[in-house]
């Protein structure tokens, strides 16, 4: 499975002032009505290998999305951020810190510019970095190598995932409800308090 922007971005990351994503009128604790964060737990949990194919923007929600797949691949023009500042909200609690050290994880939270596909790549939050012209040849070869073993073994890979998904995201469940009560808590920041961000 290919996960791809079709626009001139992968994902400006989610919007704020949507009513019917952040809407100040839902119930605070009505988490069903957050299905991005059901996405996240999609990506982890079916049992095929999930690829982002990242160009242009890649931010704040769709960071996490990005570090949610198996593999990505970023062109090296790419520009990915967590743009905690901007919006107030702790995006990429769930997933960076799978990746990078305090020191790390603490730079890219609360960087103020988004970072390059080659910085990513450096950090270890994609797979491979690539010309901006062989983004989607590259990424359709690593989705043909890696259907390969699907093919001659019944869901090798979904038993592979699994496994992994037992040792890097043990608690899975509870830190994406955690990240889901914390942007709740943000849009009623962003409500009550005057001058706080809003987009």
């Amino acid at each position: 499975m290919i996960l791809r922007g079709a626009g001139p971005s992968f994902c400006s990351g989610d919007d704020p002032n949507d009513r019917g994503y952040h809407d100040p009128e839902i119930e605070a604790m009505a988490l069903e009505r957050h299905p991005y964060f059901h996405l996240e737990r999609v990506i982890r949990r079916v049992p095929k290998p999930v690829i982002a194919q990242v160009h242009g923007y890649c931010l704040g929600s769709a960071m996490d999305l990005l570090l949610a797949s198996d593999f990505a691949v970023a062109a090296e023009d790419a520009q990915l951020g967590m743009r905690f500042g901007a919006h107030g909200i702790p995006l990429g609690m769930v997933f960076l810190s799978r990746y990078l050290g305090l020191k790390q994880l603490n730079e890219v939270l609360f960087r103020p510019e988004p970072m390059s596909g080659v910085e990513a790549h450096r950090l270890g939050l994609v797979t491979e970095v690539v010309p901006r012209a062989e983004l989607e040849p590259r990424t359709e070869a690593l989705a043909a190598r890696l259907a390969q073993p699907g093919e001659r073994f019944h869901n090798y890979f979904g038993l592979m995932k699994d496994s992994i998904n037992r040792m890097v995201f043990p608690t899975l469940e509870d830190d994406i409800r955690m990240s889901t009560l914390m942007t709740r808590l943000a849009d009623l920041y962003r409500l009550q308090v005057p001058g706080t961000p809003r987009e």
